[in-house]
C-alpha cells in the first residue's frame, strides 16, 4: 500500500482488524490467512494481493470452479457482485467496427456521391474496413467498388467515435478527403451488390437529393468552405 492519506490508513487498519475477527471457513491461497468469510476474502485479496502474479488455471476456494484468473473470478462471481448487489465487471465485450468514408472532390468543384442499394438514398462512398486492411486501403477500395472511381487520398478530415448502445457496438468512422486520379473517368452506372451507381454532384444538387444521412451535406460543405484537412500521416494507418 502506498498512500499519503491518513484516512486510508485508518480504513485499511479497520479492515485488517475485521478480517482477524471473522469466523469463516475460507483460507487465502496467497498468504494462508484463515477464518475468512466470502465477503472477507473478497475484500482481503485485492487489498493485500493486488500484485499477486496470475498462476493460471486454479480452483476457486469458494466454489471449486477452475478459473484462469482468480482475482477476476473473485471480483465478479463472489461477494456483492455474486449476489447481484453491485455490478460485475465481466460484461460482454462490445464489438468495435471501423468505417472509412470518402469526400471526393472533382477539380470542377463537384462531389462524388453513391446511390445506395435498397432505396436508401445517396451517400458518401465508403464502408467497413476488412480484417488486416489499412484504413486508407479500405477507403480506396470502397470508393472503387461503390462509385467506380479510382481516387487519390489527400488527407483526413476527422475521426468520429460513436457508441450505438441499442445495437451494442462502438463505431469508428474515418473521414478521408480525396480527388479522382483521372478526371475523365466516368462514375459507376451499372447496379450491382455494392450500389445502384454514382454521380458527380454540385453542392446545390446535394441539398435536393434524397440522402441516406446528413454526412454528404456536412462534409462536402466542410471541404468546400476550406475546412481543415489533416495530413494522412497524422494518425498511423497500418494494415497487415
Amino acid at each position: 500500500m502506498v498512500t499519503q492519506c491518513e484516512n486510508s490508513l485508518r480504513e485499511v487498519a479497520a479492515q485488517v482488524y475485521r478480517h482477524g475477527m471473522q469466523n469463516g471457513h475460507l483460507e487465502c491461497a496467497a498468504c494462508g490467512m484463515q477464518r475468512l468469510t466470502e465477503d472477507g476474502l473478497w475484500q482481503h485479496f485485492p487489498l493485500f494481493h493486488v500484485n499477486q502474479p496470475n498462476v493460471g488455471l486454479q480452483s476457486c476456494c469458494i466454489c471449486d470452479k477452475r478459473v484462469s484468473n482468480f482475482a477476476v473470478h473473485l471480483r465478479n462471481e463472489h461477494g456483492p457482485p455474486g449476489r447481484g448487489e453491485m455490478e460485475a465487471e465481466n460484461r460482454k465485450q462490445i464489438p468495435l467496427y471501423s468505417f472509412a468514408l470518402v469526400v471526393c472532390r472533382h477539380p470542377d468543384g463537384r462531389f462524388l456521391l453513391v446511390q445506395e442499394f435498397c432505396n436508401q438514398g445517396f451517400w458518401l462512398p465508403g464502408g467497413a474496413v476488412d480484417p488486416h486492411e489499412s484504413l486508407s486501403s479500405a477507403a480506396i477500395r470502397e470508393t472503387k467498388e461503390e462509385a467506380g472511381i479510382d481516387i487519390e487520398l489527400t488527407g483526413k478530415l476527422v475521426l468520429l467515435i460513436e457508441h450505438a448502445s441499442r445495437e451494442q457496438y462502438v463505431r469508428m468512422r474515418w473521414i478521408f478527403a480525396a480527388r479522382p486520379k483521372d478526371v475523365h473517368q466516368l462514375p459507376k452506372s451499372i447496379p450491382d451488390y455494392e450500389s445502384v451507381g454514382a454521380s458527380w454532384v454540385s453542392l446545390e444538387e446535394i441539398s435536393q437529393l434524397r440522402l441516406r444521412g446528413t454526412e454528404p451535406i456536412q462534409w462536402c460543405n466542410y471541404l468546400a468552405n476550406g475546412g481543415q484537412v489533416y495530413p494522412l500521416s497524422l494518425l498511423q494507418d497500418h494494415g497487415k
